[in-house]
């Protein structure tokens, strides 16, 4: 398995992937006007977890600048059903992690799904801590 830049080839998979996870409707279309516009980003990081060409997991990490320090969000972050438990989500997480080092962030926010327990446990086992509360608003 390896850890790599997503390739517009798996949009369609990685639409896929996310769709678990949202309860809307998702555009192919726009995901792949949106992929163009950030794929070049320095501040984006469009992860994918791939095993040969079939993808695995993936995730968006996006480097925000703010008045004190630079800081990642983590977005669409899935790991294929079935495929949970194997570490796939860790190494997503760890080229994430690099990748915020790398952009000298100082902390990294993602926000679940209440209902979500597994995933939670899972960013508790890797540093996440469940000390802040978070707010969505939805468009």
């Amino acid at each position: 398995m390896t850890i790599e830049k997503l390739q517009k080839k798996d949009l369609d998979d990685a639409i896929a992937l996310v769709a678990t996870l949202v309860p809307r409707e998702l555009s192919i279309e726009q995901a792949y006007q949106v992929y163009d516009q950030i794929k070049d980003d320095d501040n984006y990081a469009l992860l994918a977890a791939k095993e040969g060409d079939e993808l695995l997991g993936t995730v968006t990490a996006i480097v925000c600048g703010a008045l004190t320090s630079p800081f990642l969000v983590l977005e669409d972050f899935v790991v294929k059903p079935g495929r949970t438990g194997q570490g796939i989500g860790g190494m997503l997480l760890d080229a994430a992690d690099r990748f915020a080092v790398a952009h000298h962030c100082t902390y990294a926010i993602l926000v679940s799904s209440g209902f979500r327990k597994d995933a939670h446990r899972f960013y508790e086992n890797h540093g996440f801590t469940e000390d802040v509360r978070g707010f969505r608003k939805g468009y």
